[in-house]
């Protein structure tokens, strides 16, 4: 069984940014939405 590449790690970070920022965008109104992302990505 293959161990965890880098690579597969770094697909399901991906996965896991775009679902939360798509439900960021439904959620919250424009200005937040922005905010939000990027807070986001500082704990990416």
């Amino acid at each position: 069984m293959p161990g965890t590449s880098a690579a597969s790690v770094a697909r399901e970070l991906g996965a896991h940014a775009l679902k939360l920022r798509n439900w960021i965008k439904v959620v919250c109104p424009p200005i937040d939405r922005q905010k939000n992302f990027y807070d986001t990505s500082l704990l990416l």
